[in-house]
């Protein structure tokens, strides 16, 4: 999947995506989404 997808998928959840990366080392990806309870 591209990470352009995964970043509108993101968007659409109402959450957030970032890089983290350290030379040499390489990049990590990270995403945050809500969690949404839902009443049963």
């Amino acid at each position: 999947m591209g990470l352009a997808t995964v970043k509108l998928c993101v968007h659409i959840l109402g959450g957030s995506i970032w890089v983290e990366s350290i030379v040499g080392k390489g990049s990590t990806f990270l995403l945050h989404l809500p969690v949404i309870s839902i009443k049963a």
